[in-house]
């Protein structure tokens, strides 16, 4: 049983809570393992594990976003006249083409992942 994974939160604990039909929530006070020994939580694993799981993918996906973001928000487009003439070039096409390609990589995997119902919207909006 693995409660403690990097990206759990509070709605996980209502998903959990309304799975065991009781109201569970780690954050109030005296709220500890043996509340969940005694709430009868420990009986059934299995939902904790695949709760943990989830919550763990999705934290994924929310720093593969982040990741994203921060590579855009970065980004510096450089635009360089043309001598003699009236057009313009960007000199670090190559590295906006790499950005372009990992955010392309990492949106498809996104799209594909059975944990990205939480992101959904914000993963087509890239």
């Amino acid at each position: 049983m693995n409660l403690r994974v990097e990206g759990i939160d509070k709605r996980h604990f209502e998903t959990l809570s309304k799975v065991f039909k009781l109201d569970i929530d780690p954050w109030k006070e005296g709220f500890n393992f043996k509340s969940m020994i005694d709430l009868g939580i420990i009986d059934r694993l299995e939902v904790i594990e695949d709760l943990s799981i989830r919550a763990s993918k999705e934290n994924n996906i929310r720093k593969d976003l982040d990741q994203m973001y921060e590579s855009w928000k970065q980004f510096q487009f450089e635009i360089i006249n043309m001598k003699n003439s009236d057009s313009s070039i960007i000199k670090n096409m190559e590295t906006c083409i790499n950005t372009i390609d990992e955010s392309l990589t990492i949106t498809i995997n996104l799209v594909y992942s059975p944990y990205k119902l939480v992101f959904e919207k914000e993963i087509n909006t890239w």
